[in-house]
């Protein structure tokens, strides 16, 4: 007989018995479990993962009978605090993997619908059943460190240059770098790090500044920055230069140019073109002279064995 307290869930064994031994359930005998359920119960039989719920987890007594060696009944909690160790394990689904395919799957709707989801697709189930809850899934969150988002991006990137052809222009890799800002949610901890800015419209808010350097022929973020907004553009700039290669050619809109940021990348064995504005006194020099196209070295603040070219807007 398998009985499970709180309900009437029984199977009468036809034969006799010579002795019957009563001893705690462990999880050792997942096995037996499993196959006297199948014997009594056929098709309504628990599968592996519901009875590793029971055996495994809480303090519920479990026991089993043993006769002539052989298991021949079970007792195990109640089905409503099975299901309770069966949502407790299922926190135990969030490892790392886990959590970073789910929050790399473009959340969309409600986080427990993708939740039920998502586990229903990974374990290949036609039925959606309630695996992991959003607050176990929010606490699991809160341990991972942002640190491990860069190293996986990195690995990403490494992994295009090295396994797919990479497109160039005249045999540069065009690495384009660009920022902007954006609002950050309003909690204490946030605000403390990003610092709290007052909009022309509305309450005060944090702000962080986000920059990128992009690949612009291949389509590939090679690497991205969030700070502060009070840490300015040139200087995530020139903490892109560490994922920068000689021989790249680094493009730079019109607020980035500086003199040590040219020579940053200069030291790097790169190249660089920027559109810079005209208040610049060899620029103006250029722009009045008439010419479409001309190479200086006056530039001594950088180097004087380099030439930078001037040229025309089209």
């Amino acid at each position: 007989m398998m009985t499970t307290t709180g309900e009437r869930r029984q199977m009468t064994v036809v034969g006799r018995l010579s002795s019957v031994v009563i001893l705690p359930a462990t999880i050792r005998d997942l096995f037996d479990v499993h196959a006297l359920e199948r014997a009594c119960f056929g098709p309504d039989a628990w599968d592996y993962f519901e009875l590793t719920s029971i055996l495994l987890f809480g303090r519920a007594v479990r026991m089993k009978a043993v006769a002539d060696g052989k298991q021949v009944a079970v007792l195990v909690p109640t089905t409503i605090l099975a299901l309770q160790h069966y949502l407790t394990f299922g926190e135990r689904l969030l490892p790392f993997p886990n959590m970073i395919f789910f929050l790399m799957n473009m959340i969309k709707g409600s986080l427990q619908d993708e939740l039920d989801y998502f586990f229903k697709a990974l374990r290949a189930e036609e039925i959606s059943i309630r695996t992991v809850t959003k607050g176990a899934f929010t606490k699991a969150r809160k341990k991972l460190s942002h640190q491990a988002f860069i190293e996986l991006g990195r690995n990403l990137v490494s992994f295009f240059y090295t396994h797919f052809p990479c497109r160039k222009w005249k045999g540069f890799r065009l690495l384009a770098i660009d920022g902007s800002t954006g609002k950050v949610p309003r909690t204490k901890e946030v605000a403390d790090h990003f610092g709290a800015w007052n909009p022309a419209k509305g309450d005060a808010c944090p702000v962080a500044r986000i920059s990128q350097l992009f690949d612009a022929l291949n389509g590939i973020v090679v690497d991205a920055l969030i700070r502060p907004k009070e840490q300015g553009e040139r200087l995530l700039a020139a903490e892109h230069m560490q994922q920068v290669k000689a021989g790249d050619l680094i493009l730079l809109d019109r607020g980035y140019p500086a003199f040590w940021l040219f020579l940053f990348i200069l030291s790097k064995q790169a190249h660089f073109c920027a559109r810079v504005k005209t208040s610049w006194t060899e620029v103006r020099k250029f722009r009045n002279s008439g010419k479409k196209e001309n190479s200086k070295t006056s530039l001594k603040w950088l180097t004087a064995s380099r030439k930078f070219s001037f040229a025309a807007d089209a």
